[in-house]
């Protein structure tokens, strides 16, 4: 009954893995979507208030790296 059991389990996540072959799932295109808009207005909000000096800068850059990785990967896929 295990090795079934165990079987099953195997097999449903290959097959699950075959299918997918890179797509990705409705819940990681709505998770990409959401922190897509919430890393631009983060970056928005940011440089309006940022201070002038190299720490603030790269901070800066951290949210438009996200900003290209999350919205990137949603134009990706379409």
């Amino acid at each position: 009954m295990k090795k079934i059991l165990i079987w099953l389990l195997v097999t449903s996540f290959a097959m699950s893995s075959l299918t997918m072959n890179g797509q990705m799932n409705t819940f990681e295109i709505n998770e990409n979507k959401r922190l897509c808009k919430t890393f631009i207005k983060k970056a928005h909000k940011y440089e309006k208030t940022m201070r002038d000096d190299s720490l603030a800068e790269t901070t800066l850059r951290v949210y438009k790296k996200r900003i290209t990785s999350y919205c990137g990967t949603l134009i990706a896929t379409r």
